[in-house]
C-alpha cells in the first residue's frame, strides 16, 4: 500500500483489480477499415448451418476447426434472436450473424477466465481475440465495444455493521431511463436497489438495473465461489498478492468484489473514441467515474457515480466524505507500489547484472576503440576495428521479467473441481447400483451381494464393455478422448 493509503486508517487492501467480463460488436469494413453494411459470406453460412445442423441432430455441441487460445471452439445447437450461430469455449463466446438487417456479423464475448488468463491487460486479451477474428472473417472488420465489466477484489471490508442505506448512496437509474452519464442529475439513492442474504448475513448489494448505462454490484466473492461458481483459482492469484503484501491469506477469509458494468452509451461520452482499441486508453477514467477521483473532483468535494460515506450532519449529502475504505477503490487501478516479491527481487538482481555487464563491455570496446586511434596500420588479420554495429551486437541484450501467468492456477483449480465434483457423483451412482443389484445379475444366487467397493467396479465393467459395443459403438478410449475435447483439456481433430 502506499503512504496515503496508510495514513487513511482502512484496513482494506485490494488484493486483484482489471476487466472481468468485457462484449464487441463487430462490423464489416471496407478496405480503409470504414464501416460498411454487407452480409455475412456465403460459403461461411454454409459451413456453420452443417455444424448447427450437426450439433441439433446429435442434441449436443460439436466441435468446430477454430481453435483459440489451444481450446476447440464448439458449435451449439441453438442460436439467438440476432445471432443465428454461437461457438463457444472457456475463454470466448462468439456468437455469429449474417449482418443482413443490423450490419453487425456477429458479438465477441471474453470470459471472465481469459481475462485473467491475461494477468487482466486488456489490450492483450482484446489483441489475441481480434487476431483470431481476422482469420475467422477476415481481416476488414471492426470491434465496437458494447459492455465492459471492471472489478476490484479487496480483503477486509466490513458491511456487517453498517447501516447500508445511510452509507451508500448512488445515483442509479431503477426505471427506464438513460440519461448522459456525464450529463448531470443532481439526485442521489439511498442505499442499494437490492440487498442479498445468506442466512442472515449479507452477500450482496445491488445498484441500479443491469441493462442501464451504469450499474454497480458489491458481493462477497468468497461466498460466490463457494457457493456458486466453483473459481477457486482466485484463491491462487489472492494468495499471490498477499504474499507480496506481506499478508497472511486463507481461503476462509472474506473477500469483497465491487464491481462495475458499462454499457455502449458510456463509451459514446468520449469524443476520441471509435472503436475498441480506443477504451483502453480511458480504463482509469471509466473506473473514477464510477467510483471517484482520491481526493474529490475538480471542485474539490467527493464525486463519484457511487459513493460509500461517512454521514455527517450536513444536509447536503454530496459533501459527505467517502469512507477510508472506499479511498483504497478508489485507488486501485492506479500503478501501486508494492513490496518486492522473492521473484521479483531475484529478476531486479538479474537485470543489475546484465547491466553491469554492459557497462564493462561498453568500456573495454572504448578501450579497444583509442587503442586503433594511436595504431591506425593495423592489418586486418591482426586487429579489426568494432564499428558500433558490431558494438551493439556484442553486448548481450537485457532479459525482459516474465509477465504473470495465472493460466496454471486456473488450470489445476478447475481440475481439482471437477475432479472432486466427479467423485462424488461416483460415489452417489455406485451406491445406487449397488443397492439396485441384489437379484440383478444371472450368475447371483441367493441375492446375496456383498456391499464391496471392488465387487461393484467389476460387476460395472463387465456390464460396461457390451454396452460400449452394442450401444456407443466406440471404446472406452474414444468416449474418454470424446469427453476431453468437450472439457476443453484436447483439441479436436477436425478434418
Amino acid at each position: 500500500m502506499t503512504a496515503d493509503l496508510a495514513a487513511s486508517g482502512s484496513k482494506v487492501v485490494a488484493l486483484s483489480f482489471g476487466p472481468d467480463t468485457a462484449t464487441y460488436n463487430i462490423r464489416p469494413t471496407d478496405r480503409d477499415f470504414e464501416p460498411i453494411k454487407q452480409e455475412l459470406s456465403a460459403e461461411l453460412q454454409e459451413e456453420l448451418d452443417a455444424l448447427k445442423k450437426q450439433a441439433q441432430e446429435v442434441d449436443e455441441e460439436v466441435p468446430t476447426r477454430w481453435i483459440f487460445e489451444e481450446q476447440t471452439l464448439f458449435m451449439q445447437d441453438k442460436g439467438g434472436s440476432q445471432f443465428k450461430w454461437i461457438l463457444k469455449n472457456d475463454k470466448i463466446t462468439l456468437c455469429i450473424g449474417r449482418g443482413k438487417k443490423t450490419g453487425i456479423i456477429g458479438q465477441l464475448r471474453l470470459n471472465s477466465e481469459y481475462l485473467w488468463d491475461c494477468d487482466g491487460d486488456l489490450g492483450l486479451a482484446l489483441t489475441k481475440a481480434y487476431l483470431f477474428l481476422c482469420s475467422l472473417y477476415g481481416e476488414h472488420i471492426l470491434l465496437d465495444q458494447s459492455t465492459l465489466d471492471l472489478a476490484v477484489d479487496v480483503l477486509g471490508l466490513d458491511l456487517s455493521s453498517q447501516d447500508i442505506k445511510e452509507h451508500f448512496i448512488s445515483r442509479a437509474i431503477l426505471d427506464d431511463e438513460n440519461p448522459s452519464i456525464l450529463g448531470g442529475g443532481d439526485g442521489f439513492l439511498d442505499g442499494p436497489s437490492c440487498i442479498h442474504r445468506r442466512w442472515k448475513k449479507i452477500t450482496g448489494l445491488t445498484f441500479g438495473k443491469h441493462i442501464s448505462v451504469v450499474s454497480a454490484v458489491i458481493y462477497n466473492k468468497t461466498d460466490e465461489i463457494k457457493y456458486h461458481s466453483g473459481k477457486t483459482w482466485f484463491h491462487d492469484i489472492w494468495r499471490r498478492k498477499a504474499a507480496a503484501l506481506g499478508i497472511a491469506y486463507s481461503e476462509d477469509m472474506a473477500v469483497w468484489r465491487i464491481e462495475v458494468r458499462f454499457t455502449r452509451t458510456a463509451f459514446r461520452e468520449f469524443p476520441d473514441i471509435s472503436q475498441a482499441f480506443d477504451v483502453l486508453e480511458h480504463v482509469h477514467d471509466l473506473w473514477t467515474y464510477a467510483v471517484g477521483h482520491v481526493g474529490g473532483g475538480e471542485d474539490g468535494l467527493p464525486d463519484g457515480w457511487l459513493r460509500y460515506v461517512v454521514p455527517t450532519e450536513d444536509t447536503n449529502r454530496s459533501r459527505w466524505p467517502v469512507h477510508p475504505d472506499w479511498e483504497v477503490i478508489q485507488h486501485a487501478f492506479e500503478e501501486q507500489l508494492l513490496p518486492e516479491s522473492e521473484y521479483e527481487r531475484e529478476e531486479r538482481k538479474k537485470q543489475e547484472q546484465l547491466a553491469e555487464m554492459e557497462r564493462e563491455k561498453e568500456e573495454l570496446l572504448a578501450e579497444v576503440d583509442a587503442y586503433l586511434e594511436k595504431h591506425p596500420f593495423l592489418t586486418p588479420n591482426t586487429c579489426q576495428r568494432v564499428t558500433p554495429l558490431r558494438r551493439e551486437q556484442a553486448v548481450a541484450p537485457a532479459v525482459a521479467p516474465v509477465p504473470c501467468d495465472n493460466r496454471p492456477f486456473i488450470r489445476q483449480r478447475k481440475r481439482e473441481v471437477n475432479m472432486l465434483q466427479g467423485i462424488r457423483q461416483v460415489v452417489g451412482w455406485l451406491s445406487t447400483i449397488e443397492a439396485w443389484r441384489g437379484g440383478y445379475a444371472i450368475d447371483q444366487e441367493d441375492d446375496l451381494v456383498e456391499n464391496d467397493l471392488s465387487d461393484t467396479l467389476h460387476f460395472i465393467m463387465e456390464q460396461a464393455e457390451p454396452y460400449l459395443q452394442e450401444e456407443k459403438q466406440m471404446p472406452f478410449s474414444e468416449l474418454v478422448h470424446k469427453k476431453r475435447v468437450r472439457y476443453r483439456l484436447e483439441p479436436a481433430a477436425v478434418a
